[in-house]
């Protein structure tokens, strides 16, 4: 596990953008570009909306409890990062277990 480092409190803009309620994932680290938000607990398998391997921002913007992002890998354990509620991510900022960043490397959230 690897916990992601936040990039501080939700920011204006991203927290504009992920209402009170949702966990906000975007395409680009800056939180712009294409914008996929859930309300409801469980696992959203990424690639159901084309956007495996393609998140680089987060915010997790809920009433209770984090979440987690997960990249899946074949007869290995899945590497994940933790997101905390009430902050926003730069999934370029947080160290990958094999080096590298989880940029571009998530294959589905839980919450």
């Amino acid at each position: 596990m690897t916990s992601a480092k936040a990039s501080g409190e939700l920011s204006p803009t991203a927290a504009g953008d992920c209402v009170y309620g949702w966990v906000c994932l975007w395409e680009n680290g800056d939180f712009t570009g294409r914008r996929l938000q859930w309300s409801a607990k469980g696992t959203k398998q990424l690639g159901d909306w084309d956007f495996r391997d393609k998140a680089s921002a987060g915010c997790v913007n809920r009433n209770l409890g984090g979440a987690l992002v997960h990249d899946a890998r074949t007869g290995l354990p899945d590497p994940y990062m933790a997101l905390a509620n009430g902050y926003c991510y730069k999934f370029i900022d947080t160290s990958y277990p094999t080096g590298g960043s989880f940029n571009d490397k998530a294959d589905y959230l839980e919450m």
